[in-house]
């Protein structure tokens, strides 16, 4: 799959609230982390995707989308469920 090709996996990815980096690659399976860690970078700077520093013990990034990129996800989401 090229690059830009995860870009609508990872989206969906956070639209079912996948929000940590882990979660995201284990729901993707087949992406690897260079790949995943770059489409976030870049969903990032494209404004769709907003990252968070967690308050916990460890600190990691929690990855959420940006709340001009939900309603067009929502929308996708029962596009594809009503597909199957």
């Amino acid at each position: 799959m090229s690059a830009k090709a995860w870009n609508l996996p990872v989206l969906l990815a956070l639209h079912f609230d996948d929000e940590h980096f882990q979660d995201i690659k284990q729901a993707l399976q087949q992406v690897t982390p260079g790949m995943l860690s770059a489409r976030l970078s870049e969903l990032h700077d494209l404004g769709a995707v907003k990252r968070l520093l967690s308050e916990q013990q460890r600190p990691s990034f929690l990855y959420r989308l940006h709340r001009h990129a939900e309603k067009p996800l929502y929308r996708l989401a029962d596009n594809l469920e009503s597909l199957v």
